[in-house]
């Protein structure tokens, strides 16, 4: 990782936002100078990192007009971190008023393209919100989260290392160890370890008990 780099993390921390890895190298200078010096960069054949970072950049400093307007053209060009966040502002009402099912279609055209907050933001209004509750899809999505979540796959190998987890979420419903589904290590990993803050990894929690719950009473097996 170089300095640049490390530059628009740390801005973007400050401002708790997510950083979103850069895979272009040459992208790095470009997002730089126009997040951390403020230069203005000309649109014309950016691509698809570019432009996200720049809706980002206008979406942090409540720019809503012009955030979408990047967002929209970074979608164009198949950006599923764009898709996510335009899920999320529909979801929650941000710049326009809430519209869960243009919130569902941005979140499954993310999750169709492998984006993992999509897939959990999809569980989680099929979980939580009354008028579209439905708990076949809900789990679909939230197994579907920890099939394609690569963190929680590298954290898979450290299990031994938390064999406290088990006690403390498994044994009420499941208490043979060797018959428990993939999934759900993966769930218990993330609840302890990707997610920070609290009331996410309350949410997380709660999923796992659904799941286990759910795996338990119908005898699935990975």
């Amino acid at each position: 990782m170089n300095i640049l780099e490390q530059d628009i993390i740390n801005y973007l921390s400050n401002r708790f936002f997510s950083y979103v890895k850069i895979v272009k190298e040459v992208n790095i200078e470009k997002i730089h100078n126009m997040m951390i010096k403020n230069n203005k960069l000309d649109i014309d054949n950016l691509d698809h990192e570019v432009l996200h970072y720049i809706g980002v950049h206008y979406y942090i400093n409540k720019k809503y007009d012009e955030a979408l307007k990047y967002f929209n053209m970074a979608i164009e060009k198949d950006n599923v971190y764009s898709m996510a966040i335009m899920g999320i502002m529909y979801q929650h009402g941000i710049y326009f008023g809430k519209n869960i099912d243009l919130a569902i279609k941005y979140f499954e055209r993310a999750s169709n393209k492998e984006n993992g907050t999509a897939m959990l933001m999809l569980g989680s209004i099929y979980h939580n919100i009354g008028s579209h509750y439905d708990y076949n899809l809900a789990l679909k999505y939230y197994v579907k989260y920890c099939n394609s979540t690569e963190d929680s796959l590298n954290e898979f190998i450290t299990i031994d290392k938390n064999k406290i987890i088990w006690e403390d979420y498994l044994h009420e419903y499941w208490p043979n160890k060797g018959k428990i589904s993939t999934q759900i290590f993966m769930l218990l990993l993330i609840s302890k370890n990707r997610f920070k803050c609290d009331h996410l990894s309350w949410m997380v929690k709660g999923i796992t008990r659904m799941i286990i719950r759910h795996l338990a009473n119908y005898g699935l097996k990975s």
